[in-house]
């Protein structure tokens, strides 16, 4: 819900959406600068976390080295 001067307020599935857009963006984010090696990977990730289904990424996270993509503070 929107009031103007007040800001917006999530809804539970609201929250859950964007839960899912950072953990997509901060997933892609790191395969294409780690594993790709890209230089816009920050761009590159932010076009694609809200196209590509939180599934995924959560796949990705089954082939790839996770706990350091975790552990960074930098992505």
């Amino acid at each position: 819900m929107y009031e103007p001067y007040e800001g917006a307020t999530l809804t539970d599935a609201g929250r859950e959406r964007g839960t899912d857009l950072h953990g997509s963006y901060v997933m892609l984010s790191w395969f294409f600068r780690s594993v790709l090696d890209l230089e816009t990977h920050e761009s590159e990730a932010m076009e694609l976390a809200g196209v590509i289904d939180p599934s995924v990424t959560d796949r990705l996270t089954t082939v790839l080295p996770v706990e350091e993509w975790r552990d960074r503070d930098d992505v």
